[in-house]
C-alpha cells in the first residue's frame, strides 16, 4: 500500500491547504435496530473533550449487504427502563457485538451506542460486557466492545480528568482485544481512531499512521466491507494534519479505487484542489 501511495503522490503537483478534519462515524441504515433518539451522532472521539471514529462518521453510499432481516426496533421507553436482564439491552448488545462482515448491523452500532449513552445505560452495558468477557476469556469482541463503551462514556461527562481516565481504559481494552485477535479489523481501527484524537504533544500520529497503513494492507486482502472506507479517510486525515498533502490526496485516491462513490473521499480531494498551493 505504501508503494501505491508513493506512486500516486508523485503523479502531479498538489494544490492544498491545511484544514481541520473531523472523524467519521458509519451512517446507520434507515431502519436501525434501536430506534434513534434524536438524529445521528456526529461527535468525534476525543480523550480530552466530548466530541467514536470510528468519531468515527459516513460510509460509502453503497447499500449494505442484506445479510439478515433487521431486529425489531425498540421504543425509547423500553430502552430507558431496560436492565441487564431485559430483552432491549440484549438486543442492543447483539448489535454492538456484531462483526464488520455483518454490514447491516455494523452500521447500526453508532445509533445503538448513542441511545445507550443518552438513556444512562452505559454502566449497565459495561457491567454485562465484563460479565460475558469473564465467561469467554479468549473472545476479543468483549474487550473491544468495552473499549467502545468507554469511548462513548467520554461524551457523557464534562470532567476533564474523568475523560482522561476513560481514554486510558479504552486504550487498554483495545490492546486486550488485539492481544486476543491481532487481525480483528474493528479493534485495529478503533485503536488507531482513538489514538488519533489524543493531544498533539503526545506524539501519537506516527503510530496512528503505521497502524492504519497496516490495516489497509490487511483489508485489501479481504472481501470488501463498507466500513473499510473509514481507514482510507482517517489515514488521509492524519497525513493532512501533518502537512503532507500529497500523501493525503494519494491515500484518498487509493480509497476511491475501492469506494468510487464515497462522498467523503471525493470531498476531501476536492477541498485540496480548491485551496492555494502549499
Amino acid at each position: 500500500m505504501k508503494k501505491w501511495i508513493l506512486t500516486i503522490a508523485s503523479a502531479g503537483i498538489l494544490v492544498a491547504v491545511a484544514i481541520h478534519f473531523t472523524g467519521r462515524k458509519p451512517v446507520p441504515p434507515t431502519e436501525p435496530v434501536v430506534e434513534a433518539v434524536t438524529g445521528e451522532n456526529e461527535e468525534s472521539v476525543q480523550p480530552q473533550s466530548a466530541s467514536r471514529s470510528v468519531e468515527t462518521p459516513s460510509v460509502s453510499t453503497e447499500a449494505p449487504a442484506a445479510t439478515s432481516a433487521p431486529t425489531p426496533a425498540m421504543t425509547d421507553a423500553e430502552l430507558k427502563t431496560a436492565d441487564t436482564n431485559s430483552d432491549p439491552l440484549t438486543q442492543a448488545l447483539a448489535v454492538i457485538l456484531s462483526s464488520p462482515s455483518d454490514s447491516q448491523r455494523s452500521q447500526q452500532k453508532p445509533v445503538v451506542w448513542k441511545q445507550l449513552r443518552e438513556a444512562g445505560l452505559l454502566g449497565a452495558a459495561i457491567a454485562e460486557l465484563k460479565k460475558r468477557a469473564a465467561d469467554h476469556p479468549a473472545a476479543a469482541e468483549y474487550p473491544l466492545a468495552i473499549g467502545e463503551a468507554y469511548i462513548e462514556a467520554i461524551q457523557a461527562t464534562e470532567n476533564y480528568n474523568e475523560r482522561g481516565v476513560l481514554a486510558m481504559q479504552a486504550d487498554t481494552s483495545f490492546d486486550e482485544a488485539l492481544r486476543m485477535d491481532p487481525t480483528n479489523w474493528e479493534a485495529q481501527y478503533m485503536k488507531a481512531a482513538s489514538l488519533s484524537h489524543w493531544p498533539e504533544g503526545l506524539g501519537k500520529r506516527p503510530e496512528v499512521i503505521r497502524r492504519l497503513t497496516d490495516l489497509i494492507d490487511q483489508q485489501e486482502t479481504l472481501p470488501q466491507q463498507p466500513l473499510f472506507v473509514e481507514s482510507y479517510v482517517l489515514l488521509g486525515e492524519q497525513y493532512a494534519k501533518s502537512g503532507n498533502f500529497e500523501y493525503a490526496r494519494a491515500v484518498w485516491q487509493l480509497g476511491l479505487g475501492s469506494f468510487p462513490a464515497d462522498p467523503t473521499l471525493r470531498k476531501r480531494i476536492a477541498d485540496l484542489a480548491r485551496e492555494p498551493e502549499h
